[in-house]
């Protein structure tokens, strides 16, 4: 896993195989091997748990970004509300738009 990208990388490619436990586990050892994940592995983190409609998952991965000042992409807001509205779930999608949440960007 020998640098960022690599791990990135590793990551993104679990995503597409629909693995999220498995990239949770790449991103767990990352600081083992001198990694600090970024905005880049939250995103792809949040995504790869979208896929999965694992919503709740993707949520605490959001919250974790967002309490460690990275800021999550357009592409990551809109897959998460994508998901909500494709779920029923229109409070939590409209959620991402109140002024409390938005505060925190």
């Amino acid at each position: 896993m020998g640098s960022l990208s690599g791990a990135n990388n590793l990551v993104a490619a679990l995503a597409v195989a629909r693995e999220p436990d498995v990239a949770l586990q790449v991103f767990d050892e990352m600081p083992a091997h001198g990694l600090v994940p970024d905005a880049w592995t939250f995103s792809t983190l949040i995504v790869c748990h979208c896929s999965k409609n694992s919503l709740d998952d993707a949520t605490r991965i959001l919250d974790f970004m967002v309490e460690n000042e990275l800021c999550p992409s357009v592409a990551t807001f809109t897959t998460l509300v994508n998901s909500f509205c494709r779920k029923g779930e229109m409070q939590k999608a409209f959620a991402f738009q109140s002024p409390s949440f938005q505060q925190h960007m």
